[in-house]
């Protein structure tokens, strides 16, 4: 069963950090913060350069944010925080993220929010993009967005399978970078 805002919470005049706000307060355990241990696993595994631009386009707690290198600049988007990702135009190097899971309604139909995310990303990340995402969300890869994502010069440079206490199911550390060889291939027939 999904959560969903009861509907007189609905209201025109609440701004989208209110709706949220709301919403996060009746499903607290909605979307649990990434643990930090594993959020410090995955920016351990990454090179950094000194002076790289990064940016965290859904905060939350910190567990990804606090735990970038000293050496980094670093930035932040938090819609809780009315810093919204989708209002942020500014180039960086790396995109670091556990994005929000859940389906809403995009232009008539119900999407996936990693989706777009991980397209605004792409236009604001010069260097790689690193999401941390459940199996559903890994789903979300279809051929034809691989395709696409690929001809935009973007390719799948790393998957990791992880487990989480506490969370269903598998979760999935994917590496975009540009202009590198995939590890993930693809077929765009419909067979």
């Amino acid at each position: 069963m999904m959560n969903r805002l009861p509907a007189d919470s609905k209201k025109p005049s609440e701004s989208r950090s209110e709706k949220y706000d709301r919403y996060y307060t009746l499903n607290p355990k909605h979307d649990p913060p990434t643990p930090v241990a594993l959020a410090c696993e995955i920016i351990d595994s990454l090179d950094w350069d000194h002076g790289e631009v990064v940016l965290e386009p859904a905060r939350g707690t910190g567990p990804f944010f606090d735990n970038l290198p000293d050496y980094v600049v670093k930035d932040w988007c938090e819609i809780l925080e009315d810093r919204d990702f989708f209002d942020y135009f500014e180039q960086c190097d790396t995109v670091i993220t556990n994005p929000p899971f859940k389906s809403t309604m995009i232009d008539g139909k119900r999407t996936n929010m990693v989706v777009p995310y991980l397209e605004h990303a792409m236009e604001l990340a010069r260097k790689r993009i690193v999401f941390l995402i459940n199996a559903k969300s890994f789903m979300a890869l279809t051929p034809r967005r691989l395709q696409s994502w690929s001809d935009a010069g973007w390719h799948v440079t790393g998957i990791k399978v992880v487990s989480v206490k506490g969370w269903f199911g598998r979760y999935f550390v994917v590496r975009f970078e540009q202009d590198k060889p995939p590890v993930l291939q693809w077929d765009t027939n419909n067979y």
